[in-house]
């Protein structure tokens, strides 16, 4: 999400504490997390690796600014790139800026934004080989209030897709995942500021933003209960960007990206305990 310098501006990431504490949040307190292990990713890597993150369990999909790459599990084969993959339809309505993807069924999900934040999109691209197919989604503005496309996140159970606004979010926007109309909005018990990615997790949404704590969030889709689950420890101005679910033998499941002012993106995995 553009809201601040990006990948030229953030600051050194200092190393991550091997335990986080506790945050209190209106649910109480959350369980305690660990850092499970850490990828570093530099000079074009960086680039391309700095925004948002999904994965089908055999590959890793990123996405930068305006582009997508499909990444081998241990980060070593970039299999394909596409550099200027917003479609020409929507950049020439002033489409600029990829956020937090998702993937289902051999489909990445990139939410699509505006320079002037007014004409939000979903635009579908095949995994395998990263090229559009030619079907976008205009979101729901008029009928949600929302502007931004800083993340997605799908439900393939239930058919539905998940989104917020970027800043001051108290509402959750619910998604028919077949042709991204409105279902429901839900009331948040909490605002969240300067939200960056989402993704689903046994039912639960796990939520990064890029507020003065660096914090993920849980959020249950259904009551709007905010659960404030750990703060990253990252420096003050180095960017919190998108987050991925995969489960590993580790116990870890949450992998966020975060952007370090010297070209340097890192990689993070976090687990309970």
């Amino acid at each position: 999400m553009r809201r601040s310098p990006r990948l030229l501006t953030a600051a050194t990431a200092l190393a991550t504490s091997a335990a986080l504490l506790l945050v209190a949040s209106p649910a109480g307190a959350a369980a305690a997390w660990t850092q499970a292990d850490s990828e570093k990713f530099n000079t074009i890597y960086a680039l391309q690796r700095s925004q948002g993150a999904a994965t089908d369990g055999t590959d890793w999909f990123f996405s930068w600014k305006s582009g997508l790459s499909r990444v081998s599990m241990d980060y070593s084969k970039t299999y394909d790139t596409d550099n200027s993959a917003i479609p020409d339809a929507i950049a020439d309505q002033g489409g600029d800026h990829i956020g937090d993807i998702a993937q289902y069924a051999g489909k990445l999900y990139a939410p699509i934004e505006d320079k002037n934040y007014a004409h939000p999109w979903v635009c579908e691209y095949s995994a395998a080989t990263l090229d559009h197919t030619g079907v976008c989604h205009a979101l729901p503005v008029n009928a949600s209030g929302q502007t931004h496309a800083s993340w997605i996140a799908v439900d393939p159970a239930k058919g539905l897709a998940y989104t917020t606004d970027f800043d001051g979010v108290n509402t959750l926007r619910v998604l028919r995942l077949s042709d991204f109309s409105l279902v429901r909005t839900v009331p948040l018990s909490a605002t969240l500021d300067d939200v960056q990615g989402g993704d689903l997790h046994e039912g639960q949404l796990y939520l990064t933003s890029n507020d003065g704590d660096k914090s993920v969030n849980r959020v249950d889709p259904v009551s709007g209960q905010v659960t404030r689950e750990f703060e990253q420890d990252l420096d003050l101005v180095s960017e919190a960007e998108g987050v991925v679910v995969l489960p590993r033998p580790d116990g870890s499941f949450l992998h966020t990206l975060d952007v370090s002012w010297n070209l340097w993106v890192n990689f993070r995995s976090y687990k309970r305990g």
